[in-house]
């Protein structure tokens, strides 16, 4: 249906926006490509609009577009504050935008969007860390005060961020020591603890198996470290479709 609609108007906003959806998660999601080409600027100042064409981008590969699409959702976020325009879904905009920048190598728009996204969330410092992995800031990870979370999966996080910065500051034991707060904090987490729909032995399964992979590769275990990082992926491969991953 929806492409019988399109067939006649490529520019109808509303079978653009499901026509996206409806294909992100597909084999196929360059089939919405033309959609998301003029989707972004249909309706100016709805961010939600602004930001939908990331959904295709970010699927096939076009991470720049996805990192404009989101900053123009950004800007529209903001303006509505000030009463122009239609904000919604202000923190997905700003996942969607590190997520994009962090795969362009954009470090600092990855970055920013993740001290954006602490502030509209009032304080869920996650991306903040995880953002400064990505791009090897890691005196900014140590020089960071941590906002005292007991959610597990968050407080993982920040462990796995300050591990991996003592370990790249040569750190090791400090290292080993946040390994096994992450380690601790898995097996503590409350049954059906979840992140976005992932849970929480999956997540800090992730992130344990990465710092655990590079602290054996440090010490020259090679072949501990390969183990580590393909229980990684392995656990990664096995989460579920999600917009973007967590």
């Amino acid at each position: 249906i929806l492409e019988e609609v399109l067939a006649k108007d490529i520019r109808h906003p509303g079978s653009c926006h499901l026509y996206i959806h409806a294909t992100e998660s597909t084999t196929q999601p360059n089939k919405a490509e033309a959609c998301a080409d003029l989707l972004g600027e249909a309706i100016p100042g709805a961010s939600h609009i602004n930001h939908m064409p990331s959904h295709t981008y970010n699927q096939v590969g076009r991470w720049g577009d996805g990192v404009r699409a989101n900053q123009r959702a950004w800007h529209s976020d903001q303006a509505a504050a000030y009463g122009e325009g239609f904000a919604i879904y202000t923190s997905h905009n700003l996942h969607m935008l590190l997520f994009a920048a962090s795969n362009d190598g954009q470090g600092a728009v990855a970055i920013q969007a993740g001290a954006d996204y602490t502030n509209a969330t009032g304080g869920a410092q996650y991306y903040e860390v995880l953002t400064r992995v990505r791009f090897g800031r890691f005196d900014d990870i140590l020089a960071m005060e941590s906002d005292g979370t007991q959610n597990p999966i968050f407080k993982g996080f920040w462990d796995f961020g300050q591990g991996y910065a003592h370990l790249r500051a040569g750190h090791v034991d400090v290292a080993r020591g946040f390994l096994e707060e992450i380690e601790e904090g898995r097996g503590s987490a409350r049954e059906g603890a979840q992140f976005r729909g992932h849970s929480a032995s999956d997540l800090l399964g992730i992130v344990w198996g990465i710092l655990d992979g590079e602290i054996a590769r440090e010490e020259g275990r090679t072949d501990e470290a390969i183990a580590a990082f393909e229980r990684a992926v392995e656990i990664e491969d096995g989460l579920r479709y999600d917009e973007p991953e967590p």
